[in-house]
């Protein structure tokens, strides 16, 4: 009886399905999409996102393309927010805060969708059900 329990335990703990589901114990993995949904014919989106820990550096988006990230929470403490800048417009927010009393990203994911009127949110990828966040 013994055996067959830590031969499930050791198939649950290794399996894909967990490491897409917890980082350890009590912690789990997020991943961030940043999206430029920007017009084709306009300037690239302009990116920079950090953390208090993890600096992830600059990118220019071209129109459809991505940025995403992973990372495991730390409860109560985990912050990572995203810098946009696109044809002369400049603005910041965060994109996760394990502080917010309900995580909007219910699902492990958070998908921001970077428009000319502003930006958008979703809960899963692929999105459904864009919410619209905050304008430029």
């Amino acid at each position: 009886m013994v055996v067959k329990y830590l031969l499930l335990l050791f198939v649950v703990f290794s399996s894909n399905t967990y490491e897409t589901i917890a980082c350890g114990l009590f912690t789990y993995k997020y991943t961030v999409y940043v999206v430029n949904n920007l017009p084709s014919n306009s300037a690239p989106l302009l990116l920079h996102c950090a953390s208090g820990n993890d600096d992830l550096g600059d990118h220019v988006l071209s129109t459809n393309q991505d940025f995403h990230f992973d990372f495991c929470e730390n409860p109560f403490s985990t912050l990572f927010f995203c810098r946009f800048r696109w044809n002369g417009k400049n603005t910041a927010f965060n994109v996760f805060d394990a502080s917010w009393k309900k995580n909007r990203c219910t699902y492990d994911v958070c998908y921001y969708s970077v428009q000319s009127d502003g930006f958008y949110f979703s809960d899963t990828n692929p999105p459904t059900n864009l919410v619209k966040l905050s304008s430029w």
